[in-house]
This record gives structure tokens, sequence and C-alpha cells, in this order.
């Protein structure tokens, strides 16, 4: 498998301009063509997780997706898809316990990282410690607002 040319991306883009319709893609070429291990952070806001989630349920709502999905958690805190071919995305907000319970990831996305601090950081980076190659993609706004 060819490595990525950067392990770490970055995209700075004004509020409600399509960050998440950009990530969206780039998760979805993950899990479906690539079995992608993904972890997406969210800001300290369990409904963003859930909203975040119900975006891409809707995308993979599709005929041609549709059977692709294995099976999809949605209880607070616990959202999950996982696919049939092994991808799987898990959706979760940024504190100090951070990617427990999530051993190897492939992504690991932080959203709104203006709002990451360190130890949240610290706290789910260690995911990406085993994989084969790993990347980071960082967005958000670049003014807090």
């Amino acid at each position: 498998m060819s490595r990525w040319a950067a392990s770490t991306t970055g995209r700075e883009m004004p509020r409600q301009n399509g960050k998440g319709d950009e990530i969206e893609v780039v998760e979805l070429w993950g899990l479906v063509q690539r079995a992608e291990a993904i972890l997406h952070t969210v800001h300290d806001a369990v409904l963003l997780a859930s909203q975040t989630q119900q975006r891409m349920l809707a995308v993979l709502e599709r005929p041609d997706l549709r059977q692709r999905v294995k099976r999809k958690w949605q209880g607070t805190g616990q959202q999950m898809i996982e696919m049939r071919n092994g991808g799987v995305i898990w959706y979760r907000t940024r504190t100090g316990a951070g990617g427990r319970g999530v051993d190897e990831v492939d992504r690991l996305v932080v959203d709104e990282a203006q709002h990451a601090e360190l130890h949240h950081l610290a706290a789910i980076t260690p995911t990406q410690a085993v994989a084969a190659n790993p990347q980071l993609n960082a967005l958000g706004t670049g003014a807090l607002e």
C-alpha cells in the first residue's frame, strides 16, 4: 500500500461553508473503498456527534450503499457505523477519555479543531499508534466565533 503524502492535513473555512461535506466524502471513501477505521471527534457536544452521524447515514441510504452497512449504533456517546467490508466509523466528543474503547484508527478526524485542547489530542492520538498508514484530518474555522 502506498503511503500518504501528508500524515496530517488541515482545512480552515468559515462556518457553514462546506467543511462537513468535504470530510464526509473522504470518510465515505475510507469506509467503502479502503475499509478504514475512522474516529471522527467533535467539540464537546453529543448533539453534534449525532448530527454528523445522521448525515453519513443519510448518504448510506442510497440503494447502492445501503447493503454495505453491517450495523449502526445510535445511542448517545456510542455513535458508530460498521460496514460489511470491515470499515468502521466512530463519532465521539473530545474528552479526557478520548478514544477509549477504540484501539486502532486509520483516520482521525478532529472537527472544530480550533476548540481542540492539548489534553484532548493527547487522549485521542494514541489510537493511531499501531495503524500502518494513519492520517489525521483537522478542520475548523479560522477565528473563534
